[in-house]
């Protein structure tokens, strides 16, 4: 759709009068004309609206046109269209306003070229807005990155991230406004300029998109590092860019040229590195396929990050000293020592609890070498912010506390692999009682049972105000053995506490042990969990008291305004269904001559259901100021709930 509005800027009375006539034709009728620049730029610049701008360019001094143009420029809601004389300008002249402008028509107007340059500047500003969306979406990525980037333009670094910083050391005053020559040694290993060899580089990225190779780096402190660089051209406001991305590979060179060393260099650098290594000789079975693999040589940085000693390894396999080893690492493993191509991969070690980023080669054939880099912490606050951020978008979708309880159980057991999971929630009627509102699992079970603070492993987390987490639930004291049946072997226990308040309690249980890093999520979700839950409780206790404050209102309006008492009751009947959530109600009214109490009105009752319309006993004896509620009982009534109060 074009905008509706449409402002002509132009002293010419002929021409905007046959442009306001054809674009009648095509459906326009609110016009505005603005006879100056000021007026021009008052009205484009300032309304928030979305405008279509004829600009009759003889409106400025050519020596203005662009400084207007650029004005304008800035309303993004604007489509602008200037209107040319060819008798006063040229092909260059107009070029060089295209970045300004979404299209141009030449004198004489015409209702084709008008309708043609019209689409296409429409097509042209949608085609500007979906690039600067993405360039926003491109920003917000880049800047998150984990991974040192530099974004290039015109040969100088115009953006870099975090990642990038940490790596040189440097502040984004040191690297903004500099060029790839700038931040390196003046010359490259291979004898190559700096600033020829990024000009190389910059070029075939421009030409092919994409680049690969290796670069020496130097930090503000004149210390070097050699990179595996990755150049990729995108498009960036209106031009092309370059994204530059590296991974510091400065010990893994160090290493291979140290096999090409004396055995004393060899193994001052295999003992001091900080990266973990380790030499293995590969097992296939008859078949040729990789079935094992023996530790031939570690460093001790491989024994601090994997927690084993190099006397337990050396000569054993890995399946001898860790026998739950996952098929992946011995298949990637074997790949690498039969083909001799080197890989760079990052997974988890489900036996040491820990992610790696692995570098595998092969010094020989029928042999592999690692070395690898502990990057548990990255992937545990990955998951972690990503856990959180899930479950926010999930609870956000919820609209009553029952919605939300669900939502929240069904989420975190789906996150953390959870077999069994409930949540209580503080009663209504007291501060003691707690009640299991929803349950999964073997809490199925459990929905709607009542518990205090002194009871089970869930009222000692709730009487600490502490998160409990069992790894051995038949040790715990306060584990209730005549409910073993309902346990899991690994158990946890969250309270959920807002403010001071503790509102409810968050019980979990599965088959395998609680890790550390689900420890700490679970503990993060609890606050999130516990302030989303009182926000829903008291919007709702809010809402009830409004439909309370609604129902009197209603019953006082009857009361004042009713004809006669049947129609009185019948209201207040209504008010009493809809707001106590009963299922049917009466009114028994005592007629003083005779103590016979009469039926005046029912909701929800079929009248067959009534022995007599009137009686001397309709309901519960009791105290006529005392509300009695009586529960279900299908021997005694098979009409449901039934709410009595005796007044006089």
């Amino acid at each position: 759709m074009f905008p509706s509005k449409v402002v002509i800027a132009s002293k010419e009375y002929s021409l905007n009068q046959k442009l306001i006539n054809l674009l009648r034709g095509l459906g326009w009728d609110d016009f505005h004309i603005c006879d100056t620049v000021d007026k021009l730029l008052q009205h484009g610049c300032q309304t928030d609206q979305e405008i279509l701008i004829f600009l009759f360019t003889n409106l400025a001094p050519s020596s203005q046109l662009l400084e207007v143009l650029a004005s304008l420029r800035k309303n993004l809601q604007a489509l602008l269209v200037t209107i040319f004389d060819p008798d006063q300008v040229d092909s260059q002249s107009i070029a060089k306003f295209g970045k300004l402008i979404d299209g141009f028509i030449l004198l004489p107007l015409g209702k084709h070229s008008l309708t043609a340059t019209l689409t296409m500047a429409k097509e042209r500003r949608q085609r500007e807005l979906d690039l600067l969306r993405s360039e926003e979406k491109f920003n917000s990525l880049f800047h998150k990155s984990a991974e040192p980037s530099l974004l290039l333009h015109n040969q100088i670094f115009i953006d870099c991230n975090q990642a990038a910083l940490d790596n040189f050391r440097a502040e984004r005053k040191d690297i903004i406004g500099k060029s790839p020559a700038d931040l390196s040694p003046e010359i490259q290993p291979d004898g190559s300029t700096s600033i020829e060899k990024s000009k190389k580089y910059i070029d075939e990225t421009l030409k092919s998109g994409f680049t690969q190779f290796e670069w020496l780096h130097r930090r503000l402190d004149n210390s070097v590092f050699l990179a595996e660089v990755t150049c990729t051209a995108i498009p960036y406001a209106g031009d092309l860019a370059l994204v530059v991305k590296w991974r510091d590979i400065t010990e893994v060179e160090h290493f291979k040229k140290s096999l090409e060393l004396s055995e004393q260099r060899y193994r001052q650098l295999f003992e001091t590195m900080l990266n973990g290594f380790a030499l293995h000789e590969m097992i296939y079975d008859e078949n040729h396929q990789p079935v094992d693999y023996r530790f031939l040589a570690i460093n001790p940085a491989f024994e601090k990050l994997t927690g084993l000693s190099a006397d337990t390894l050396i000569g054993k396999t890995v399946l001898e000293v860790l026998p739950n080893t996952e098929p992946y690492w011995i298949e990637t493993y074997g790949k690498v020592a039969s083909s001799g191509d080197p890989i760079l991969i990052e997974n988890y070690s489900r036996e040491l609890d820990r992610y790696y980023r692995v570098f595998a080669f092969s010094p020989t054939r029928g042999q592999f070498a690692t070395l690898f880099e502990d990057i548990t912490l990255q992937k545990k606050n990955e998951r972690y912010q990503s856990a959180l951020l899930h479950l926010s978008e999930k609870i956000r979708q919820a609209y009553t506390t029952e919605e939300m309880v669900q939502t929240i159980i069904f989420t975190v057991s789906s996150i953390l692999d959870i077999d069994t999971a409930a949540i209580a929630l503080k009663s209504a009627e007291n501060d003691f009682n707690f009640r299991i509102v929803f349950g999964i699992g073997k809490a199925r079970d459990w929905i709607g049972a009542e518990f205090t603070k002194d009871q089970g492993i869930t009222g000692y987390a709730l009487r600490n105000k502490t998160p409990l987490f069992q790894n051995n639930v038949a040790e715990s004291p306060y584990y209730i053995r005549e409910y073993q049946h309902f346990y899991h072997p690994y158990v946890a226990v969250v309270p959920l506490i807002s403010g001071e308040d503790t509102i409810g309690a968050f019980l979990l249980g599965r088959d395998k042990p609680f890790t550390d890093n689900d420890k700490l999520i679970i503990t993060s979700m609890s606050e999130l969990i516990s302030n989303a839950l009182q926000r829903m409780i008291l919007q709702e206790k809010t809402q009830q008291t409004v439909d309370y404050l609604s129902a009197l209102r209603k019953i006082d309006l009857t009361i004042t305004l009713g004809r006669d008492l049947g129609e009185r009751l019948s209201v207040l009947l209504e008010v009493v269904i809809e707001h106590q959530k009963v299922d049917a109600a009466s009114i028994w009214l005592k007629e003083p001559q005779t103590d016979l109490y009469q039926l005046a009105a029912y909701r929800g009752f079929q009248l067959h259901e009534f022995q007599f319309l009137s009686t001397h006993d309709p309901g519960v004896k009791t105290d006529t100021r005392q509300l009695v509620h009586l529960k279900r009982n299908t021997k005694t009534c098979s009409f449901g709930r039934i709410w009595t109060t005796n007044s006089k």
